[in-house]
């Protein structure tokens, strides 16, 4: 802290060294505070925009800033050890390898943000109004995905953290009887560019509304089931394409086969389900959220083969059947999922 200089002359008294001392303290008291800025998880920042082409910055206006709980998307360089001879026993330098970007990012289930994440896993939907409401079909199979920018910002340090090419690998779901509805959201990226300002100052922001667990329902062949609980994981098998280039970036993000997996616990009342399990016969899984007709999310899983459990007993309580799915394309459909999102966003 610097030293404070006063001059004095003859109309300089006491009152004025005083105000003007309380002054100086207080104003370096505040740059004092703000060089020892922490960044914190409260005023973190995440956005998110389509890109039109593969790893090309969209333009400011395309950003949205989506509300999420956590997030370790990052850029991660490894190091590469030195395995020169020559020089002694001593180690000699590593360098770093290739930047990899990959991470999850975990947000709540809601009825209009949800719609980004899906367009990213699935493609563009089919979207049908009926008087200002809006349903989206989101359908599994498609051979070109949609890739985005996103930005994660520490704006307490001026730290903002740009992936571009980003798309997302996986999408998973966990139904319980409690609690808000959240997915993870895996996504693997091209590259990372740290800067000091953000692409987009003042993102779209869309209206918020969270989906709870108890608005969860599971169907079966058409047939509400009662469960204890149930999970989904909606996967493309993403794999970097590594090529030789000077920008330490990948050069594309192919998608491999679509798989749609998961489980459902219910209790034992009856063998029905079991039995279809045992005879290899497939079933359609609808899992959701609903909290009115106009304010929806089905993900329908429309050919499901399950596994057939065991029957332990634990104790004296009732018993509980898991049963492990996984989806196959239906042939009549020509999809093995559809994801239907009825709210009142016009497009994504």
């Amino acid at each position: 802290m610097g030293l404070l200089t006063v001059k004095v002359n003859k109309n300089t008294n006491l009152f004025n060294i005083l105000y003007l001392a309380i002054g100086y303290f207080l104003l370096k008291k505040e740059e004092l505070i703000m060089s020892n800025q922490v960044a914190t998880g409260a005023n973190a920042q995440v956005m998110m925009g389509e890109e039109t082409s593969f790893g090309v910055t969209p333009s400011a206006d395309k950003f949205v800033k989506v509300p999420f709980k956590s997030t370790n998307l990052s850029g991660k360089q490894d190091l590469i050890e030195n395995d020169d001879l020559g020089m002694g026993r001593e180690s000699q330098a590593p360098v770093l390898g290739r930047t990899a970007v990959q991470g999850d990012l975990k947000v709540s289930v809601d009825l209009r943000n949800i719609g980004l994440f899906f367009k990213g896993l699935l493609g563009a939907p089919v979207t049908t109004e009926n008087i200002g409401v809006f349903t989206h079909v989101f359908s599994s199979g498609k051979e070109i995905l949609p890739s985005f920018s996103i930005e994660k910002a520490f704006k307490e340090v001026a730290d903002y953290n740009l992936y571009n090419g980003c798309k997302i690998n996986q999408m998973s779901f966990d139904w319980t009887p409690d609690g808000k509805a959240a997915t993870t959201v895996s996504i693997i990226g091209q590259g990372e560019e740290v800067n000091s300002t953000s692409v987009q100052s003042a993102p779209e922001v869309l209206d918020y509304h969270q989906f709870m667990n108890a608005n969860g329902s599971v169907e079966i062949d058409g047939e509400s089931v009662e469960i204890m609980s149930a999970s989904l994981a909606l996967t493309n098998n993403m794999s970097e394409v590594k090529t030789v280039r000077a920008d330490n970036k990948i050069s594309g993000i192919d998608a491999g086969m679509f798989a749609a997996t998961g489980s459902v616990v219910v209790r034992f009342t009856d063998k029905s389900l079991l039995n279809k399990a045992k005879a290899g016969t497939p079933v359609a899984i609808n899992l959701g959220f609903t909290k009115s007709a106009n304010e929806k999310l089905t993900v329908k899983v429309l050919e499901a083969y399950m596994s057939a459990p065991g029957k332990s007993i634990d104790g004296p309580g009732g018993i509980e059947l898991s049963f492990d799915f996984q989806a196959a394309q239906n042939k009549a459909a020509g999809k093995a999922v559809e994801v239907e999102l009825i709210n009142d966003k016009d497009m994504y």
